[in-house]
């Protein structure tokens, strides 16, 4: 990995998106609403599969149509999942980033996603009033060389 994609990559999981970061109260109360977002997952997992524990110790299977990579992750917080809905992939990175949900080999999840980049679609994009407001707050943001 060459010096600028490090930094790249630090910069996308240190950036300060308050929708982001949420969690606590607003992850506890959303927790239930998650389905409909893991039901995108599963459908969008044209290829392989994945086991996902939730913090409520439930297990989602998503995916497994067909042969491919067979991930496993482990979400340990709702916060993980907030991040992924309200900021997408960025979300989800900094998620892992901060121990809110780990996998036993996440090269595979990798695979799996980028596998299925085509029929995610979208999946792992910031919509809605999470993806406005994450405009507005990256507009007040400096945004130049330094």
């Amino acid at each position: 990995m060459n010096q600028q994609t490090s930094h790249r990559g630090t910069h996308l999981l240190a950036a300060d998106r308050r929708f982001a970061t949420g969690g606590g109260l607003i992850a506890r109360l959303t927790a239930g609403g998650f389905g409909k977002i893991l039901d995108r997952v599963d459908a969008g997992l044209v290829e392989g599969s994945l086991e996902m524990t939730l913090p409520d110790g439930a297990v989602r299977a998503l995916g497994g149509r067909t042969p491919g990579p067979r991930g496993q992750v482990r979400i340990h917080s709702w916060r993980a999942l907030v991040r992924f809905v309200t900021s997408g992939s960025v979300g989800w990175y900094k998620a892992f980033a901060l121990g809110e949900w780990s996998s036993p080999d996440p090269v595979v999840l990798f695979e799996l996603f980028s596998r299925n980049a085509v029929s995610l679609g979208n999946v792992g994009r910031a919509k809605g009033i999470a993806r406005a407001a994450n405009r507005i707050a990256h507009a007040f943001r400096s945004n130049d060389r330094r």
